[in-house]
């Protein structure tokens, strides 16, 4: 793993995380992250995740109840 993806898979990390743990816009956690823009998130995350992060967070709500 390079560098660079090793910090891409840290922010998706911590992106997952507040995903499911704060009610923080896309935005504001993709920015809260270091990712350049929202849509970049997006596609990072869809590769790492095979979801968006919207998907994401909506299934991990729905396993909470």
């Amino acid at each position: 793993m390079s560098p660079k993806e090793f910090l891409i898979s840290c922010r998706i990390s911590k992106a997952g995380y507040m995903l499911t743990g704060t009610d923080h816009s896309i935005s504001d956690i993709s920015e809260e992250c270091g990712f350049p823009s929202p849509s970049d998130m997006t596609v990072r995350f869809k590769k790492e995740c095979g979801m968006t992060p919207k998907e994401y967070r909506e299934s991990k709500r729905r396993m909470k109840g």
